[in-house]
């Protein structure tokens, strides 16, 4: 059996159903879905443009396939999340904190940045940038612990 598009689409739709479900993003393999993060997934893996629709990958490559498309994915989530905003509402007696959920998958891309080091996926430096990423979208300079490792 081999592994496919549909399975790459399988996995994020297991993953990530309930931040597609709190950002309103569809779960399917077109532009308004996943496709982008599936095909930038793939190009990580060194599949050739001609071959996205139909990738081969290999075995061994299937848990690298779904931790790149997961980090894409996430990313293009917490893009949508950014334009959230906490909500108050008689203050302090109603305040719907609604940049928790960008916060969460902030969370979200470490553990994934932190999952691609621990397999030997991507490079070193992805839990830097994950970890720098979510010090930018806060306009707070990064604490660059990991720049003397990479």
């Amino acid at each position: 059996m081999t592994y496919e598009r549909a399975d790459i689409l399988q996995y994020l739709t297991n993953s990530l159903h309930a931040v597609a479900v709190e950002t309103g993003q569809v779960e399917t393999d077109t532009p308004e879905g996943y496709s982008d993060s599936i095909d930038n997934a793939l190009r990580q893996l060194g599949v050739p443009e001609t071959s996205l629709d139909a990738p081969a990958i290999a075995d061994t490559q299937i848990i690298a396939s779904q931790l790149w498309a997961e980090y894409f994915a996430l990313q293009r989530y917490l893009r949508s999340l950014a334009m959230y905003v906490d909500i108050s509402i008689d203050a302090p007696l109603t305040l719907k904190k609604r940049s928790q959920a960008f916060r969460q998958v902030e969370a979200l891309i470490r553990a994934n940045a932190n999952a691609m080091e621990e397999m030997g996926v991507g490079s070193r430096g992805m839990r830097y940038v994950a970890i720098r990423t979510a010090w930018q979208w806060h306009g707070v300079p990064p604490i660059d612990e990991y720049a003397g490792t990479l």
